[in-house]
C-alpha cells in the first residue's frame, strides 16, 4: 500500500518538472513530426490494405505490379528526355550566346580568334573557335540553310556520306566535342589536327 500511495505524488512531481520551460521542447511534438507520423501511418494502412486485397484476389497484385513497372518506365523515359533536351541546349548554347547564326559573323573573325588562342596556347578555346570558323565558312557557301538552333551532330548529318567534306568535318566535330563539351584537356597536336581538317574545308 505504501508503494502504491507514493505513485501519485511521484507522478505529480515529475509532471511539474516536465512542465518547466527548459523541458518544453522535449515534451512537445513539432508539426513536422506529426505530419511525418501521419504520412507514415497512412502509407502503412495503404500497404496493409493492398496486402489484404492481394491475398483475397491475387490478380489485383499482378495488375498493381504491372502498373508500378509502367510508371517506373514512364518516369525513366521522362528523365531521359529531360537529359537529352538539356544536353541539346548545352550543345547549341555557345554558338547562339548572342542569338545569331555562325555565318552572321565572318568566318575570318572566328579563325582570327582561333589563332589568337593558339598563340596563347589555349588549345581548347582555339579548337572551339576553329570549329565555328568552319561552320560559318560552310554556311556562307550555302551548304545548308541557316539555323542557329542546330547542334554539331546535326551539322554533320547535313553533309552527304559521299561528300569528301564529311570526313574532315567529322574529324573536326569529334575533336571539338571531345575537348569543349567533354571538357578534356587539349594539346598543340590536337589543335594542329583540327587545323588540318579545317584547311581541307577551306578555312586557312
Amino acid at each position: 500500500m505504501g508503494k502504491r500511495s507514493a505513485y501519485p505524488a511521484e507522478h505529480k512531481s515529475l509532471s511539474a518538472i516536465l512542465a518547466q520551460r527548459e523541458y518544453g521542447t522535449a515534451t512537445k511534438t513539432s508539426l513536422r513530426e506529426r505530419v511525418l507520423e501521419w504520412l507514415g501511418n497512412l502509407v502503412d494502412r495503404i500497404f496493409g490494405s493492398l496486402v489484404g486485397i492481394g491475398t483475397r484476389a491475387p490478380w489485383i497484385a499482378i495488375v498493381l505490379r504491372a502498373a508500378f513497372l509502367v510508371a517506373v518506365c514512364i518516369a525513366l523515359a521522362w528523365l531521359l528526355i529531360r537529359i537529352e533536351r538539356r544536353t541539346r541546349l548545352r550543345l547549341v548554347a555557345d554558338s547562339n550566346s548572342v542569338g545569331i547564326a555562325p555565318s552572321a559573323r565572318e568566318w575570318q573573325l572566328w579563325l582570327a580568334d582561333a589563332k589568337n588562342m593558339a598563340e596563347k596556347e589555349a588549345w581548347r578555346e582555339a579548337i572551339h573557335f576553329l570549329y565555328w570558323a568552319v561552320i560559318a565558312r560552310l554556311e556562307s557557301r550555302n551548304v545548308w540553310a541557316t539555323d542557329r538552333a542546330r547542334t554539331p551532330r546535326e551539322y554533320l548529318r547535313l553533309i552527304p556520306n559521299n561528300d569528301t567534306r564529311r570526313e574532315h568535318l567529322a574529324k573536326l566535330t569529334r575533336s571539338f566535342e571531345r575537348t569543349w563539351y567533354g571538357a578534356r584537356p587539349a594539346a598543340s597536336q590536337d589543335y594542329e589536327s583540327a587545323a588540318q581538317a579545317a584547311e581541307e574545308l577551306g578555312v586557312r
